[in-house]
């Protein structure tokens, strides 16, 4: 019996380690991808990233892209590991293949706008739950979303036309300007040059012929005397105060403040592109205010009393005079001058298409625009 036991216990138990053998290691939870949205993306955290952004620069302040790479090594890196220098190339405005803050900082409101629209799914301008869970392993990827078909940059990527094609194309229509310049002072055109200068003086010195001078006195007169008449009228009264009213108006505009500010900030390195939306959003902005009509119909009508004196019949009468003798005294030495100025220019571009270095740049150039265009 007690053998019989024996031999059943050892039964139960070469089976139970065969059955552990083979039984499948649970796996452990998957471990949640690391918050790459933080700082860079969602929130975005411009104090961080423009202090990682300027260690990464180094002295000079501006990013290349060997400074890049290098940076992205490091941790807490300015450089993240979804980001390309070809993508931030793309906001490279000024063309010297180096990326300063103010570009850095528009790159990464591009890609945090872009993050928001592809999972920002509730639309409340921020990645919570799943959405910042599925941004994260999308990042992680080391990709970001493209940009929207209507944006600059989307385009310039689309086509190829990146800035290091820019500085390219800058850079030979620079080496076809020196080549031209040199042309033109070269001894070949050294007569060509000489006679244009003659014809220059020769025009000059008879704008002050006696019978130029005589006409053209009571011709300033009439005009001195149309400019007092026109400033005298009532309607030139009231223009001046609609006028003030319409320049006080658009001082105080935000858009006129916003324009101001960027100004100021070009003269001192700011970003151009800022600049210009901001210069076409005032100038837009200033013609649809309410005193700008009335600014306006105030010109207007002052030019129209202007118009009605007698003074400004005496203007006209005294400026035709003034024309026909300038005109007829002047035509011989203009028509030389101009003459002058076209064989000279003739000549330079003849040397210029012949020159051997200045064609093979010229092919190179219109090869370029043709295929980045």
């Amino acid at each position: 019996m007690n053998g019989r036991l024996t031999t059943i216990v050892t039964v139960l138990l070469i089976a139970a380690a065969a059955g552990a053998k083979y039984t499948r290691k649970s796996k452990a939870p998957p471990k949640p991808p690391p918050d790459i949205c933080k700082d860079a993306i969602d929130p975005y955290r411009p104090s961080i990233q423009k202090a990682r952004f300027f260690r990464a620069a180094g002295a000079d302040n501006e990013l290349t892209e060997a400074e890049f790479n290098a940076d992205k090594a490091r941790p807490n890196a300015f450089a993240r590991r979804f980001d390309s220098w070809r993508a931030i190339a793309c906001f490279d405005k000024d063309r010297n293949k180096s990326i300063d803050w103010l570009e850095a900082d528009a790159y990464r409101y591009s890609v945090r706008r872009r993050i928001l629209d592809a999972y920002d799914a509730n639309a409340d301008g921020k990645l919570s739950g799943d959405e910042r869970a599925r941004a994260n392993t999308y990042l992680a990827r080391g990709r970001v979303p493209p940009p929207p078909k209507s944006t600059h940059a989307y385009h310039k990527a689309r086509n190829g036309a990146t800035a290091d094609h820019e500085a390219e194309r800058a850079r030979l229509k620079a080496q076809l300007d020196a080549i031209r310049k040199k042309i033109y002072y070269s001894p070949a055109i050294a007569k060509l040059r000489e006679a244009c200068a003659a014809a220059e003086r020769a025009y000059e010195k008879a704008k002050e012929a006696p019978g130029i001078v005589e006409v053209r006195k009571p011709y300033d007169a009439a005009r001195r005397a149309y400019e007092k008449a026109r400033e005298n009228t009532p309607e030139a009264k009231l223009y001046e105060k609609v006028k003030k009213a319409y320049y006080d108006a658009y001082h105080n505009m935000p858009e006129y403040k916003a324009y101001r500010a960027a100004r100021e900030a070009l003269k001192s390195g700011g970003n151009r592109a800022a600049y210009e939306r901001a210069k076409s959003s005032y100038e837009a902005r200033r013609l649809k205010i309410p005193e700008y009509a009335d600014y306006k119909i105030a010109r207007e009508a002052r030019e129209k009393a202007a118009a009605a004196t007698g003074e400004y019949k005496d203007l006209q009468d005294a400026e035709k005079a003034y024309r026909e003798v300038y005109e007829r005294i002047l035509t011989r030495e203009r028509k030389v001058r101009d003459d002058a100025r076209k064989a000279r220019d003739a000549r330079v571009d003849q040397l210029f298409k012949a020159d051997p270095t200045a064609r093979i740049i010229y092919s190179r150039l219109k090869k370029l625009e043709a295929k980045h265009k």
